[in-house]
């Protein structure tokens, strides 16, 4: 008995084999081949992007001509330079012959202030006439590229620096034998003298001048405030006095209130 009239006349079920359906596969589209490009091409621009971020720039070399060009440019500068240096102590006469022969262009002062503002000329003869330039000295350079100018150059007499220098010997010598706060809390003691009712001298707050007449006496003058005996006040009146001795021991020579 075959194995097949076995099974029907048991009965028995034969076994079936399915076999399993694939879908079928779906095609790309146009749109969808040049979407994926597309997206390939971005990843593939960032990633060279970042590559090239990370790797660092080739410095670009100078060619000899920019080398040669720079070096004869910072020549010319610190030759300038050099050139204002040397202008200090120089009279004036023959610091505008260099000045003139360099092709600089600077600007005058001799110190003096208009309207607060410190007066400036291109002209050196509008402080002093051509025939006295040779008395005249230079005393300061400022190296200023303001307005197309290479320096503003300070000039000044030397009669006047002369003076100057005199002027500040005087005072220093005055001030180490009597300072000028003790000669003017001497002054103070003597107008408390001369004004029992009152006297006010204001020479901290509102000093008129404090110059040496020499070395051992001050020329002082302040405001001050004087009371009389019916206790009248008058404010804003001036005090001049002349002080001499030492810190330890002023004197008072000369005191006029007006």
């Amino acid at each position: 008995m075959s194995s097949v009239e076995r099974v029907e006349r048991e009965g028995l079920k034969m076994p079936q084999h399915y076999s399993r359906k694939t879908a079928p596969k779906k095609k790309l589209g146009k749109k969808e081949i040049l979407a994926i490009i597309l997206v390939i091409l971005i990843i593939s621009g960032i990633g060279n992007a970042m590559s090239k971020s990370k790797q660092p720039e080739t410095p670009k070399k100078e060619s000899q001509e920019q080398k040669t060009s720079k070096k004869k440019s910072d020549k010319k500068k610190n030759a300038k330079e050099d050139l204002l240096d040397g202008l200090v102590d120089k009279p004036l006469d023959e610091a505008i012959a260099s000045i003139n022969d360099a092709g600089l262009k600077v600007t005058y002062n001799n110190g003096t202030k208009s309207n607060g503002a410190l007066f400036e000329s291109d002209d050196p003869y509008s402080f002093t006439l051509k025939e006295n330039a040779k008395n005249m000295v230079v005393t300061k350079v400022e190296k200023d590229s303001a307005g197309g100018h290479d320096a503003k150059i300070t000039i000044q007499d030397k009669a006047g620096i002369e003076r100057e220098k005199q002027a500040k010997a005087t005072r220093d010598a005055l001030e180490k034998k009597l300072d000028k706060t003790d000669a003017w809390i001497a002054v103070k003691t003597y107008g408390e003298k001369q004004y029992p009712y009152g006297f006010k001298v204001h020479y901290m707050l509102n000093e008129l001048s404090a110059e040496p007449l020499d070395e051992n006496t001050w020329g002082l003058k302040s405001t001050c405030d004087i009371t009389n005996g019916y206790g009248a006040e008058t404010k804003g009146k001036t005090i001049e006095a002349k002080v001499t001795g030492t810190s330890d021991a002023p004197q008072v020579i000369e005191f006029n209130v007006y």
